[in-house]
């Protein structure tokens, strides 16, 4: 059917304009999802960079934990010298002070 123009119904031009919608958006089609909030994202998560952000945190973790390791080493002290040797010795700021038979 056509209106007096010439033209097909609104009804009908919708329904087009949607299904080009869809074909040209992709999606997949639609599913029941509840409205749930959720820290990490939602349903099908897929954030933006995700590989850049894991990385950047990995490397936030990693310079933590070598200033932690630093302070450690440089504070750590043994008041009575070990009678075998500890990994620790190795980068222990005080080890020459407190076991004089190191190297």
């Amino acid at each position: 059917k056509s209106t007096s123009n010439g033209a097909p119904p609104l009804a009908a031009k919708s329904r087009a304009k949607k299904e080009l919608s869809l074909i040209t958006m992709g999606g997949g089609g639609w599913f029941y999802v509840p409205k749930v909030w959720t820290p990490y994202g939602g349903w099908w998560p897929t954030p933006a960079h995700w590989k850049r952000n894991t990385a950047l945190v990995h490397l936030g973790v990693l310079v933590t934990a070598a200033m932690i390791f630093k302070v450690s080493a440089d504070k750590e002290r043994m008041p009575v010298a070990p009678y075998k040797h500890v990994p620790s010795q190795m980068w222990r700021k005080h080890a020459k002070e407190e076991d004089p038979s190191l190297p």
